[in-house]
């Protein structure tokens, strides 16, 4: 399978020149099919989380929302994230077409 990735561009305070990127020693992967978001003064908080169902054979239970991390993002930061997500969907569309969404 082909990822495909959109770095989101950092701010330094020695020029333009883009930082290293490495992943730290406990780096985490979490599959989410659920995001929830809220906000303070100071930051913009990211919930994900996974749709699960007590008992799949039984439609009519309601599942819950299992949240698994919270990403915290000072406002700046949470603008481009809003972008990069906004373009790498774009260019998700652009290959997979678009994909209905209730």
């Amino acid at each position: 399978m082909e990822t495909h990735e959109k770095v989101i561009q950092q701010e330094t305070k020695s020029g333009d020149q883009q930082p290293e990127i490495r992943r730290a020693p406990d780096f985490i992967t979490v599959y989410a099919t659920s995001a929830r978001v809220a906000y303070s003064e100071y930051d913009v908080r990211v919930f994900l989380g996974d749709v699960v169902f007590p008992n799949p054979a039984d439609k009519s239970v309601k599942g819950l929302v299992e949240e698994r991390v919270c990403i915290i993002l000072p406002p700046e930061c949470a603008e481009r994230l809003e972008s990069a997500l906004s373009d790498i969907t774009d260019c998700f569309e652009d290959v997979f077409g678009r994909r209905e969404t209730s």
